[in-house]
């Protein structure tokens, strides 16, 4: 196995691989597309699922890739070597796998970490009808995070209000405060969203159609 073979450059190309290995492994196949964005050069944006096993397994195995689009490359590569492998096939009796290629296409294919609202889909899941998690230091790291210019001085400035938040608060308050997660600056870092995001509904719409028999 050479791990070059299942990489590959673009969300087009690695959706191809994906596609054409579950379909030589017999894998039932499901598309959905994103109504509300494309990729570059105007790209329709799936998330496809692939289902091996039998129909009836009460024990599935849910394999996902591209929740932060990103990284999808690595994971698409990852499924397409377990398909091409031979991984279907060596399935136990009564054990399924299904597998969920880019839950944010639009992530995967621009590189970006967020949906095309600039949602981080890690923070989104949550009951959106009651209030968000609080991140009170984040408002005051919003400017320096997101600076409107990159010019050499803004940056230093960036800097030295970075080294004046840590004064104050601690390292670990700044990485807190960026990582938590906020609901307030849809501009901003972790952004979490306001409402679910179509990944994330698309996300649910395959787990109840798919594993609502699974044990």
């Amino acid at each position: 196995m050479k791990a070059s073979e299942y990489f590959s450059d673009s969300y087009v190309a690695a959706r191809r691989r994906f596609l054409d290995a579950a379909e030589t492994a017999g894998a039932r196949l499901a598309a959905y597309e994103n109504p509300h964005a494309k990729g570059p050069g105007k790209t329709r944006l799936f998330t496809d699922t692939a289902w091996f096993g039998p129909a009836n397994a009460e024990t599935v195995l849910l394999n996902t890739c591209g929740t932060h689009g990103a990284e999808g490359y690595g994971g698409s590569a990852a499924m397409t070597a377990w398909i091409s492998e031979g991984g279907p096939a060596a399935l136990p009796p009564g054990v399924a796998v299904l597998m969920v290629h880019a839950v944010n296409p639009f992530g995967f294919a621009w590189g970006l970490r967020c949906t095309e609202n600039n949602v981080d889909l890690n923070r989104n899941f949550l009951d959106h009808t009651k209030p968000h998690p609080d991140n009170p230091l984040y408002e005051e790291l919003h400017g320096i995070l997101c600076p409107s210019s990159l010019a050499e001085g803004e940056v230093q400035k960036m800097l030295i209000a970075g080294a004046r938040f840590v004064e104050r608060h601690g390292q670990w308050a700044l990485e807190d405060a960026i990582s938590r997660g906020q609901y307030t600056h849809a501009d901003g870092y972790h952004f979490g969203g306001t409402a679910p995001e179509w990944s994330n509904l698309t996300m649910r719409e395959i787990v109840t159609r798919n594993l609502a028999h699974a044990h």
